[in-house]
């Protein structure tokens, strides 16, 4: 009797086409984990840093006592090997105050997760259900139950179980071991550390249909794309490879054990058909993006997507184009089962998604409390808002009106000064690419810290001067006792109705505290008298007054 076999492996050679960002969660603050110095983004090695610092007792204070630590200005100040606690470098200049950090294993290796590559498998197996004309006919009644969702991120569920979940489409419960991707197994891909380099990112933005810009955080949209409010990432670099196991489950579709009403066998096409499946979404995506970056003249990126257009379509059977994660977008992470112009604005007015403004007309008074002061309510339709009395009034003529392209942004990795790709895509190989070598930064040594000064508009490089000495910490006092009933002077530094608020000139000097009266004499900067009620148990702070008499001056 033969055996049958269990699982199906498919090898493939993971090529990056555009940069890839998959976020470990955490990010890298400017000064404190990186700094750019000589057109490079210096890393630091926090577990080396830690323990040059625990070597160096001022350094370690000074670092400690700052609100906002320079690494690089510190080691100059006091004189640290840079070499010693740099990690790595890219090249580039890092604008951003923050970097998103690439996701990393517990030994330092970059990788992407299966996770994240099962993620986007199963937004083009949903697009793939989704065009089924037994499971459109359904559509309606799951566009219903979306609306019906507490917030956006249980909106696709009724979407996503029909399709996949075998035991809700039985009218059972919600069982995960009956869910269709349980057939697919992806395993994560390790890359090597040179693979990862600096995206400097900006967001492209649209203001209207017709015009659009570079997003400006708290402005307006910017013409030139370096102006706009700078992203920083680490991202795989171009054409970075490493191979990838893509594990079907051929128990679980030809087994007669494993059927649940013939539901997996049903479903075999989906997996067997993958590649297939994949370039068919692909080209629907690359037309649409090139689509939109043709309409606002953005012209390499419109190369980019004519150059990946004639990767699809030179792929040999069997590869096939994926995009994934960070910058792919909500249409990439949906798969496109709204498109519907109607059914879309429907969810986007439900769960306040892309841009929208409330407009309509409005009383000229609050019919409440009778302010001028209002305005409509940005977060529900046909109420106002009144700013005099803190409350919403009735207001029928207010709608929701939305931006009518969504979604209106997309973000961008700059070449130097200039757009030049998009986040996230990636290609699946049979056979082994050709990958360009890594920079090699081994050669790269970070340049000594010079404080910058600006002399008459010349700008010199000079050595920073030695750290001053640490003062010496005066001796500490003898705490004084503080008792009930103690008359201590205060100074009246605020008053709100009912209620007056002091700081303390002896004993617990310094302590703010309030007590309370109607129509006292004193003003703000009079010095009052206020005697103790209460203390802490170890009696050496107040915690409690009353006022006693103003002090004349």
């Amino acid at each position: 009797m033969p055996v049958q076999k269990i699982n199906r492996l498919l090898h493939y050679y993971l090529q990056t086409l555009s940069p890839v960002h998959v976020g470990s969660g955490a990010r890298l603050r400017k000064r404190m984990d990186y700094f750019s110095a000589s057109g490079r983004i210096w890393l630091l090695h926090k577990q080396r840093f830690e323990s040059v610092l625990a070597k160096h007792q001022q350094a370690l204070e000074d670092y400690a006592n700052s609100d906002d630590p320079d690494v690089y200005a510190l080691a100059g100040r006091h004189h640290l090997d840079l070499a010693s606690i740099i990690d790595t470098s890219y090249s580039g200049e890092a604008e951003a105050e923050e970097m998103f950090e690439f996701v990393r294993s517990g030994t330092g290796v970059p990788y992407l997760p299966g996770s994240s590559i099962k993620g986007a498998l199963r937004t083009v197996l949903l697009w793939k259900i989704s065009q089924d004309p037994n499971w459109q006919q359904s559509k309606p009644q799951l566009l219903a139950e979306a609306l019906q969702a507490r917030d956006e991120r249980w909106a696709a569920t009724a979407f996503t179980e029909n399709a996949f979940n075998i035991a809700v489409k039985q009218k059972r419960l919600n069982d995960s071991n009956h869910d269709l991707m349980r057939v697919l197994h992806v395993s994560d891909v390790h890359f090597s550390s040179d693979d990862i380099e600096f995206a400097d990112t900006r967001i492209f933005n649209l203001t209207d249909e017709s015009s659009a810009g570079w997003k400006k955080m708290k402005s307006r949209n910017e013409k030139i794309p370096r102006d706009g409010t700078p992203l920083a990432a680490e991202a795989l670099r171009l054409k970075a490879a490493a191979i990838v196991t893509l594990t079907i489950d051929d128990f679980l579709l030809q087994s007669d054990a494993a059927q649940i009403e013939g539901e997996f066998r049903k479903n075999a096409g989906l997996f067997n058909s993958l590649p297939k499946i994949c370039n068919d979404y692909a080209a629907r995506q690359i037309a649409k993006q090139r689509a939109f970056f043709e309409k606002y003249k953005l012209t390499a990126l419109v190369n980019f997507y004519d150059e990946l257009e004639k990767e699809h379509a030179n792929l040999p059977e069997g590869d096939f184009l994926l995009r994934l994660s960070w910058g792919s977008g909500w249409q990439g992470m949906t798969g496109e089962l709204v498109e519907d112009s109607d059914d879309m604005q429907r969810i986007r007015k439900k769960f306040n998604m892309g841009k929208f403004e409330m407009k309509g007309d409005m009383p000229e008074e609050c019919p409440v409390c009778g302010s001028k002061k209002i305005r409509p309510d940005n977060r529900k339709e046909e109420t106002g808002f009144c700013f005099e009395g803190m409350h919403n009034f009735p207001a029928p003529g207010v709608k929701k009106v939305l931006f009518p392209i969504f979604p209106k942004t997309r973000k961008v990795v700059l070449d130097g000064s200039q757009p030049r790709y998009p986040f996230g895509w990636i290609v699946f190989r049979q056979t082994q690419p050709q990958i360009p070598p890594a920079e090699n930064r081994s050669k790269f040594t970070p340049p000594p810290y010079k404080a910058t000064h600006k002399t008459g508009g010349a700008s010199t490089q000079t050595p920073l001067p030695p750290p001053p000495p640490i003062p010496k910490q005066p001796k500490a006092q003898k705490e004084v006792a503080i008792r009930t009933g103690d008359k201590l002077r205060a100074e009246l530094f605020k008053i709100e109705p009912g209620k007056y608020f002091v700081r303390l000139l002896e004993k617990d000097a310094g302590r703010e505290l309030t007590f309370t009266g109607t129509y006292l004499p004193v003003s703000v900067g009079d010095l009052v008298e206020v005697r103790v009620k209460a203390t802490n148990p170890a009696g050496n702070q107040v915690t409690k007054i009353e006022f006693v008499s103003k002090i004349k001056k």
